[in-house]
């Protein structure tokens, strides 16, 4: 009853998969690489986060809370 299986075709057809579902995922814009080029300054970017139906206020003057990296975090 015990048979042997040939795992090469398994292993190739995971694979051959892998590799058709990331290119299918590029190809219509659900996958991007990033590029150097993409990357965005941190001091250029800017985020206003709101909730429907609540007021917000918004202010010219800087905040006094400053951020820092440590360790590339």
């Amino acid at each position: 009853m015990s048979e042997e299986r040939n795992a090469i075709p398994l292993i190739l057809t995971g694979v051959g998969s892998i590799i058709v579902t990331v290119g299918a995922l590029w190809y219509y814009g659900y996958l991007h690489f990033a590029k150097p080029e993409d990357a965005l300054l941190l001091q250029d970017f800017t985020m206003l986060k709101t909730i429907p139906g609540e007021d917000y206020k918004v202010s010219l003057d800087p905040a006094p809370q400053v951020a820092q990296c440590m360790d590339g975090v």
